[in-house]
């Protein structure tokens, strides 16, 4: 029985290190001398990554280290447990889909022009990203998961300049791994990652004080979000949420963007013509 479940949660654990730093050169199926972990060879689901034991590798140790209860740090939630931490593991990839269910009795994410205010404090209009291929996800400064989130959220932002793309992120202390107060927030990721919008305030992601634009994307996609950048919400030109990844790899969630802004940069040149005409 325990060894069942320790695959298992190693096998879901798999699944979100894959957006991690940890690429081998090699790949072998022998554990070599002080090696606390299997290494896995390319013919396995895997490629690519190493599947650490969870409780042994620094990976989890860091993701496991915001688990510590910071009472100074702890004003937007409960604060996380163990629990919780291992009910992210083991759900994981559990809400991804690409079968939305909204209808038009939901809206498109434009109703929300001054729900919500940006890390400054000001309200934010979401009617301003009408036309755009819009990538939605939770962030936190000190999860183990903030270097290749924040990377390829610039990275996405380079490579889409002067496209219909934008991306928004969300800080909350969900999982207590955010900094305290706005200002830190934006220092952080803007001398760290070269990040600055669109960043909104710090807010409640899960549970009964869940902002608005998440509670709205909910419907549509249902689910907790079970830790920081484990979800990524994809809204369409038409303010029309039309995917949420979570199990996928950087790659299929890169290709889903591809086609996204394609889409958007179409209609836009079809409302051109129109206009011509």
């Amino acid at each position: 029985m325990f060894a069942t479940v320790v695959k298992k949660i190693t096998h879901k654990t798999s699944i979100q290190l894959q957006r991690s730093v940890i690429r081998p050169a090699q790949f072998n199926t022998t554990i070599q001398p002080k090696q606390h972990f299997p290494v896995f060879p390319k013919t396995t689901p895997f490629k690519r990554y190493i599947v650490p034991f969870a409780p042994l590798t620094p990976q989890i140790a860091s993701l496991h280290s915001g688990l510590k209860n910071d009472p100074k740090n702890n004003e937007t939630n409960d604060g996380p447990s163990n629990m919780q931490f291992l009910k992210h593991v083991w759900n994981h990839g559990s809400a991804a889909s690409a079968d939305s269910q909204w209808d038009e009795s939901q809206g498109t994410i434009y109703q929300f022009k001054d729900s919500m205010n940006d890390i400054d404090g000001n309200p934010f209009n979401f009617e301003t990203l009408k036309g755009k291929a819009v990538i939605i996800t939770n962030v936190a400064c000190d999860c183990g998961f903030t270097k290749s989130g924040y990377e390829h959220i610039v990275q996405w932002q380079k490579e889409f300049a002067g496209k219909p793309f934008e991306v928004v992120a969300f800080p909350s202390n969900a999982f207590n791994q955010e900094k305290k107060s706005a200002e830190e927030i934006k220092e952080h990721v803007k001398t760290t990652f070269g990040f600055e919008k669109i960043l909104m305030e710090k807010s409640h992601i899960n549970g009964e004080k869940t902002n608005p634009v998440y509670t709205w994307l909910k419907k549509s996609f249902p689910g907790d979000i079970t830790w920081n950048f484990s979800s990524w919400m994809l809204v369409d030109h038409r303010g029309i949420p039309i995917q949420r990844f979570e199990k996928e790899s950087w790659d299929e969630i890169k290709a889903s963007l591809d086609a996204a802004v394609a889409n958007a940069m179409k209609a836009e040149a079809e409302a051109e013509e129109e206009k011509k005409e």
